[in-house]
């Protein structure tokens, strides 16, 4: 009875030891909030000043491209998030079609819901 308790107990823990690894892979390999920083290329506000677009250019190095990121920021709160982040890319279009749509080099998105990743959106 003892062996069968530890042997449950080995199997609870090898499954928490693997959910950990998973979610740390996700969150600093493909979480879209985890991107460089990258050199500030452009701040773009939105049409009544709620919102503020900045888009960053990341630098790939000699062994790769370079890649775009674009944040939202409420300025009323500060809170900000990634909703666009593009590989391989070196410059941005940007232009906001209404106060919660905006359009990042061709594809639209609303800055309440969705997200653009190049990793994801293939």
């Amino acid at each position: 009875m003892i062996t069968k308790i530890k042997e449950k107990g080995y199997k609870i823990l090898l499954l928490f030891l693997a959910l950990f690894i998973f979610l740390f892979i996700y969150k600093f390999f493909y979480d879209t909030q985890n991107i460089a920083e990258g050199e500030l290329l452009e701040e773009i506000p939105s049409y009544n000043n709620n919102y503020t677009l900045k888009s960053f250019l990341i630098n790939g190095g000699s062994l790769s491209a370079d890649a775009v990121r674009v944040e939202i920021i409420n300025n009323n709160n500060g809170k900000q998030r990634n909703i666009y982040f593009n590989y391989p890319e070196n410059s941005v279009e940007i232009k906001w079609v209404d106060e919660e749509t905006v359009e990042i080099n061709g594809i639209i998105l609303n800055i309440f819901r969705d997200t653009y990743d190049w990793r994801k959106n293939r």
